[in-house]
């Protein structure tokens, strides 16, 4: 079963396997033009990152809050890495939530120990 999701975010997150160097010399002004087409008005600005693999993170920042489900429809246009925005849907209808799984199962631990009283065994 599905579940909906309430959340919304101002933040589109994304992530390129190019190397950073490359990214803003070859890429940056594709995505900047293509996230003004995409975007329009509710595009703010944005930031970009080396990750700690070389490649590059980048965050749009959006004039008004979008659902989740947008935000990850619109990192799949401008051509975040797929296998992420794939995990990124699997967590948002599994969990109601695109964060990551670890933020989700730290929740969830929490919701669990707080609720549950601790039973120790030797």
């Amino acid at each position: 079963m599905l579940v909906a999701t309430l959340s919304s975010t101002d933040r589109i997150l994304l992530d390129y396997d190019v190397p950073y160097e490359t990214f803003k010399e070859k890429y940056l002004p594709i995505i900047i033009k293509r996230a003004n087409e995409l975007l329009g008005n509710l595009f703010l600005d944005y930031g970009i990152t080396k990750s700690a693999s070389g490649n590059t993170h980048m965050v749009i920042r959006l004039r008004r809050e979008v659902t989740q489900f947008e935000a990850l429809i619109i990192a799949v246009l401008l051509g975040s890495d797929f296998k992420r925005e794939c995990f990124n849907w699997l967590r948002l209808f599994a969990f109601g939530n695109s964060d990551s799984l670890f933020a989700q199962m730290t929740s969830v631990i929490a919701a669990i120990s707080s609720s549950v009283p601790h039973v120790y065994s030797s």
